[in-house]
C-alpha cells in the first residue's frame, strides 16, 4: 500500500511567499468499484478537499500529485530552509 504525501512549505506568489500545505492522501479502493482514490488537501489551492481516481493504487496518487502540480502553475514552492522544491 502507497503512503500518504504530505508537504508542509511555502509557496511564492506575486513575490511573497506564503504558507503552503499539501496532503495527498494513501490510496483508498472506492467502495463498490474497482477503481482508487486519493483525498487531496491542500487549503491554499482549493476551498474543499478533491478525490482523484485511478485504475490502481500508483495510478491514483500519481494522478492527484499531477493535479496538484497544474493546480500551482507557475507559483514555485520551497522549503523551510528557502530551497526550491518539486512535488513528487
Amino acid at each position: 500500500m502507497q503512503k500518504p504525501y504530505e508537504v508542509n512549505a511555502f509557496i511564492e506568489e506575486d513575490g511573497t511567499r506564503k504558507p503552503f500545505y499539501l496532503r495527498v492522501s494513501a490510496p483508498a479502493k472506492t467502495p463498490g468499484e474497482n477503481d482508487y482514490y486519493c483525498l487531496i488537501h491542500a487549503p491554499n489551492l482549493f476551498e474543499r478537499d478533491k478525490k482523484i481516481f485511478g485504475v490502481s493504487e500508483e495510478q491514483a496518487q500519481q494522478l492527484a500529485l499531477e493535479f496538484v502540480k497544474q493546480m500551482l502553475g507557475e507559483r514555485r514552492v520551497f522549503d523551510k530552509d528557502g530551497n526550491q522544491m518539486k512535488l513528487g
